[in-house]
């Protein structure tokens, strides 16, 4: 009988690249894409799963990427991509007043030291604090300043 780590597959994510792509229509990425998966080696038969943000000409049903690449490999769902979903849903929780009140706070605290070099010099001297500031797309990077004003 084979081991559990035999009977499973194991599904990783890994970076591969940064890639220039100059013809941004769905069907020419999803050539690009599916050729810079060739070129690595990688069997497209074993792709479960597909995952783009919004934009249509990636995950349009009729003419992007996701069409494209599901035309030739029937098994490789789309899904939205999780970590865009997340910043969309995070997007709109700043729209709620308490939320946006302390967003706002914390923008003009870090503002307020980090505009000044004496009273960045003041802040370290009387605390361990390394204030970042929010990050307008990245909702990770806006986790981490908050995390840090909590203290």
């Amino acid at each position: 009988m084979k081991n559990i780590e035999e009977q499973f597959m194991i599904i990783r994510e890994e970076f591969i690249e940064f890639a220039v792509v100059k013809d941004l229509r769905g069907v020419s990425l999803g050539q690009f894409i599916l050729s810079r998966i060739e070129k690595l080696g990688l069997n497209m038969k074993l792709c479960r799963v597909q995952g783009y943000d919004e934009a249509p000409n990636m995950s349009g049903h009729l003419s992007g990427a996701r069409a494209f690449i599901s035309s030739k490999y029937s098994l490789a769902k789309y899904v939205h991509c999780i970590a865009h979903s997340l910043n969309l849903v995070l997007t709109d929780l700043r729209n709620i007043a308490e939320i946006k009140h302390c967003i706002t706070v914390i923008r003009k605290t870090v503002n307020f030291f980090c505009f000044s070099a004496k009273r960045s010099a003041i802040l370290k001297t009387y605390t361990a604090l390394n204030l970042k500031a929010l990050c307008e797309t990245s909702w990770v990077e806006r986790h981490d300043a908050i995390q840090i004003s909590k203290q």
